[in-house]
């Protein structure tokens, strides 16, 4: 009994992969097989123990990168020797790639081992070798798991919400079959108002209503879409956590995918779709402003201001997290608690800096999701976009000139930040560093790295408002018309929460991988397309349940005051924070 248990554990382990000079540093062993090992006493039938999972790694010191010391302080040769040239090739290829952990393997033992004796066990098999080991997590098959509090916490706010949108489905089709037979008019209660925000029938029907296809603006839903879809193409390829390519058979192909085939440039930028949001979002600041301080004689409303922002962004962020805290009980896998713990730690510890859109201040290993500086960066961007315009539409030669030396300071200081970091040029994306790119993402992602985009949305905003008279020398003909296309309409409005919970589907993916797949571009097609399909449609849940039923409510709690107490806020029952501009001769 007991040889045909350590049987069945040796089968369950991972052994040494082929294809390690290609890359390949991880074996699972079979889940699975290991978390179904059950072993009774003979004589009372009793349960001893399980089999339980563990992931652990084993680095050694031979694939360090040639330039490290030892720990003693010794050059690589001094203390290894030359290295034999199978291990001379495969440092080079490898680079930093190593530096975390050389290989990993998942491991089945017996339940009745803590994770402190695994990792005893292990590093006194292989101190020897000189390996250091490390301990990724450890699973076992327990009834009765208790679930964190943060995911209970999630799970009664997405019932809430999923009650909400029923009741208010259900109470909309009551009403409109009233109204529709005339047994009833429109009730103008504003319960029933509320509720029906959430109905699911009438925001999936205003979703998919559309518009036409005709004004300058139009053409922002196809880039939205199209935006949005590249960052999912670039993340499919490159994601940056520490799982992603040691995930991969092979990962090593990177390098023959990408050196000088100019093609997969386009995988390489896939940050720019990035910089177009942010285009976008300082020409529709200026355009939809400029008017309303136009028609109120250089007065606005800085407090509703910036409500209207922050109740339009948070709400999707905030769906985000609570899926986020969800996820560890929806699942299982050998990465699971080392792919999801980190991530779920950092935003129980840290929501409330994504909450107040200062999360990108933070280093990225605090980051509740990486992803989210751009949400964080936007909002400050609309701080220093009203400045500008406020600034533009008294004295308009200073705020030109405030926005242009703004936009200057911003590329002179991410130069000299790059300079100073040695990060490599144009992308860290194929980087093999893991370190390099923990950096670069805390660095790079502050709001001055980005915000020549947003001021140059802002000038082009100006600029068609100049000419807006030949409105029709701007409509980019037959670009125009694809990207104005009705079809990208309802796609360009999920864009946002399309952007917000693709990472989730991908951290759910690796997080319950239980075998290597083969890092070349048709596996990675197929996780592209998957990824696309099933974030339009939970953003498509997320929208008709969420995001339009916020949007409404905003109408129902801040409506617009009429512009006679924009003119005369003394004169107005509510108070007003105005912000009074005059306008100048250039």
């Amino acid at each position: 009994m007991n040889i045909f248990v350590s049987q069945c554990m040796a089968d369950a382990t991972g052994k040494l992969p082929g294809g390690v000079l290609e890359g390949t540093v991880m074996a699972f062993g079979s889940y699975t097989e290991c978390l179904k090992i059950r072993v009774k006493h003979s004589s009372n039938g009793k349960e001893n123990f399980r089999g339980r999972y563990c992931m652990i790694g084993y680095k050694s010191p031979l694939l360090s990168p040639l330039h490290e010391k030892t720990p003693a302080g010794d050059s690589y040769v001094d203390a290894y020797g030359v290295p034999p040239s199978w291990v001379t090739m495969l440092i080079n290829r490898t680079g930093p790639y190593l530096t975390r952990v050389a290989f990993w393997f998942g491991t089945c033992v017996p339940s009745s081992c803590t994770e402190d004796d695994v990792k005893e066990i292990f590093t006194s098999v292989t101190k020897p070798l000189g390996m250091s080991v490390k301990l990724a997590g450890c699973e076992t098959d327990e009834p009765g798991t208790t679930w964190p509090t943060s995911a209970l916490i999630a799970l009664c706010f997405l019932c809430l919400i999923l009650g909400t949108c029923l009741l208010g489905t259900i109470l909309d089709v009551i009403i409109r079959y009233q109204v529709e037979t005339q047994q009833h008019s429109e009730p103008d209660f504003v319960t029933f108002r509320i509720l029906r925000a959430f109905s699911l029938y009438s925001n999936t029907e205003k979703l998919f209503a559309g518009t036409s296809g005709n004004d300058t603006l139009s053409c922002f839903h196809g880039i939205r879409f199209f935006s949005a879809v590249w960052i999912i193409l670039g993340h499919t390829y490159f994601f940056t956590d520490t799982w992603k390519y040691m995930k991969y058979r092979d990962a090593l192909a990177i390098d023959d995918y990408f050196n000088y085939f100019l093609p997969t440039a386009v995988l390489e930028n896939f940050t720019v779709p990035v910089g177009s949001f942010f285009f976008m979002s300082g020409f529709l600041l200026v355009f939809a402003t400029w008017k309303k301080l136009e028609k109120s004689n250089g007065k606005l409303d800085l407090f509703m201001f910036f409500v209207h922002k922050y109740w339009r962004m948070t709400p999707a962020l905030g769906l985000m997290i609570l899926l986020l805290f969800t996820l560890p009980i929806i699942g299982s896998g050998p990465l699971w608690n080392s792919a999801l713990d980190p991530p779920v730690s950092a935003c129980e510890n840290h929501w409330w800096t994504n909450l107040l859109y200062i999360n990108n201040f933070w280093g990225s290993e605090n980051y509740c999701l990486v992803h989210t500086w751009y949400l964080a960066a936007l909002m400050q961007f609309h701080i220093i976009g009203i400045v500008i315009l406020l600034l533009s539409f008294r004295w308009p030669n200073f705020g030109i000139f405030l926005g242009f030396t703004t936009a200057v300071a911003s590329c002179v200081t991410t130069a000299l930040l790059v300079i100073w970091n040695d990060f490599p040029m144009p992308t860290p994306a194929i980087n093999k560093d893991m370190d390099v790119m923990e950096e670069y993402n805390t660095k790079s992602q502050k709001p001055f790295c980005h915000v020549p985009t947003y001021l140059i949305g802002m000038a082009f905003a100006f600029l068609v408002l100049k000419w807006e008279n030949k409105r029709e020398r701007v409509n980019f003909g037959i670009v125009n018309r694809l990207l104005s296309w009705n079809v990208f309409i309802p796609l360009g409005h999920l864009s946002y929460l399309v952007y917000l919970l693709h990472p989730l589907i991908m951290l759910y993916r690796t997080a319950s991988m239980r075998e290597r797949i083969s890092y070349g571009h048709t596996e990675l097609v197929f996780e592209f397309l998957t990824y696309t399909v099933i974030a339009f449609f939970l953003a498509y849940i997320g929208h008709i349940a969420v995001e339009k039923p916020f949007l409404i409510l905003e109408g129902i709690f801040f409506r617009k005051r009429p512009l006679e107490n924009l003119k005369n806020p003394v004169n107005s029952k509510e108070p007003v924070l105005t912000c009074q501009i005059k306008t100048v001769p250039a």
